[in-house]
């Protein structure tokens, strides 16, 4: 539609095309002096010629309608919209009907004083024929611009502009051509053929083919016609039997092939058409699809910015040339990823997927004591040394399970969160100085119930107590303490009668 218009909006530019256009038309019609009948239009039905008609047998028989399909419709119903011409051995009759009435001409034919035979054409439709030829001609002319252009281009960004700029000229020299040939069709079809006859005034009529019915009469038809009354008047002016008028011969019966048949002609705009369109499609790039790991990367193309890929990890880049190309990814906490690409030469869209390494940074670990086994995420990464240090120089950002571990200690787990270089501390305890520390928990966790114990106790609440020396027991059945005072809580209770 946008090719369309822009070949309409170029008619205001090409104003001197509708100059010689017109110019070329009026040469064209250049001394014609064709005489018609001033009638209006009608759609032939039948046409009948019996030149060894005898008696009231009519020579001629010619019937028609008004044009339209409305007229169409109601001669169907057997309304008056006809027009009949009946010419026999003495006479011209022509019944006209229209639904304001009916008009009947019989003209005698010893009083003819001449014969009208003839076809016209629109002379609007010729002028938009040539005017659209012309526009072709000139599209065509200037689309060799862009066509050495492209072959002369030093670079595939230079030949894609030349490709869309030639494609868009060969859209509209395919607009031109259509407008051309429906032109063209249209002053085909537009042939009306008169057939009349002179007396005092013309009495005849102009009719054209049936598209509804399929009645087509060509001009050599009606110059049959035309040769027949004129034998008829000159036989009944002179009175000469009407039997004897010879057979009409066409003056070149050869039948001539067209030049271009119309198969070429439709199978020359298509190929047209698909060379503009594979043009465009050239002409148009590449569009280059994107996507990413992680999503949210910022993306630059040829060291310009071209957008962040969405929450899914794709970004379309539109119209890129068909070149060496440099991509550059950058997301936060991963390390900048360069890509090269190159466009392919046929394809229409290119696809590149990026996956961005997280970034890694070094830990120092101090361990103590040295010479511990150091493991990260369930794998082995190394030994401390003998005074505790190790190097991790490339850990990934992020979380991390760090383990510890060496023989006769006690195995350290932990979690650590890399998002820059940093330290680590690790102490491993003594199996030994492990169960000596457990002891004095449990001892310290003991002793702290008891005191419990015996604060619930002073405050009289003895059921609880008790439930608290039950706690302390089971932890450390023998704890002589913790019985003890079960004891003597048990005991109140029994005095106070609980």
């Amino acid at each position: 539609m946008g090719t369309f218009l822009t070949a309409l909006a170029s008619t205001v530019e090409m104003s001197g095309t509708a100059f010689v256009a017109l110019i070329v038309v009026i040469s064209i019609l250049r001394g014609s002096r064709n005489k018609y009948v001033g009638s209006s239009s009608y759609v032939l039905d039948s046409f009948s010629l019996n030149p060894a008609a005898t008696g009231e047998d009519p020579f001629i028989q010619i019937s028609g309608r008004h044009q339209g399909l409305i007229s169409w419709l109601m001669t169907l119903l057997g309304m008056e919209t006809r027009i009949d011409l009946t010419v026999g051995a003495r006479e011209w009759v022509l019944r006209s009907g229209s639904f304001a009435g009916m008009l009947t001409t019989s003209v005698p034919l010893g009083h003819v004083e001449e014969t009208v035979c003839g076809y016209q054409r629109s002379l609007m439709a010729l002028f938009f024929t040539v005017f659209f030829s012309l526009n072709c001609l000139w599209t065509g002319l200037v689309s060799l611009v862009p066509l050495v252009q492209i072959l002369s281009a030093d670079s595939e960004s230079a030949r894609e502009h030349f490709s869309a700029m030639l494609s868009t000229n060969l859209e509209m020299l395919l607009v031109w051509l259509a407008l051309a040939f429906i032109a063209g069709a249209v002053y085909y079809f537009s042939k009306r053929i008169a057939f009349a006859v002179s007396h005092q005034h013309v009495s005849g009529f102009v009719f054209k083919r049936s598209f509804i019915g399929g009645h087509v009469v060509d001009l050599a038809q009606m110059e049959e016609a035309a040769f027949l009354l004129n034998r008829l008047v000159r036989a009944a002016y002179y009175e000469e039997p009407g039997v004897n008028i010879p057979q009409f011969t066409p003056k070149d019966p050869t039948e001539r092939s067209p030049l271009l048949r119309w198969w070429m002609l439709l199978g020359g705009y298509a190929v047209l058409g698909l060379f503009a369109f594979l043009l465009g499609d050239y002409g148009s790039g590449v569009s280059l699809a994107i996507h990413t790991v992680p999503p949210n990367t910022t993306v630059w193309f040829d060291n310009g910015y071209a957008g962040q890929t969405d929450s899914s990890g794709s970004l379309l880049v539109q119209h890129i040339t068909r070149e060496h190309h440099a991509l550059r990814y950058q997301a936060a906490g991963y390390q900048q990823l360069d890509q090269a690409f190159t466009g392919g030469t046929f394809e229409s869209e290119h696809r590149v997927d990026a996956h961005l390494s997280l970034m890694r940074y070094p830990v120092k670990l101090y361990t103590t004591p040295g010479g511990v086994s150091v493991s990260l995420d369930g794998q082995q990464v190394g030994t401390s040394n003998s005074t505790g240090f190790l190097l991790m120089p490339s850990v990934e950002r992020g979380r991390h399970q760090l383990s510890a571990s060496l023989n006769g200690y006690t195995t350290v787990d932990s979690n650590i969160d890399v998002v820059y270089p940093r330290s680590w501390q690790v102490v491993l305890v003594s199996n030994a100085e492990a169960a000596r520390q457990q002891e004095a928990a449990r001892q310290a966790e003991a002793a702290n119930g008891l005191n419990q114990v015996r604060a619930l106790f002073r405050a009289g609440k003895y059921q609880d107590a008790v439930n608290q020396c039950d706690a302390v027991l089971k932890a450390d059945p023998a704890n002589q303490a913790a019985l003890a005072l079960k004891k003597q809580i048990e005991q109140t209770r029994r005095i106070l009668g609980q």
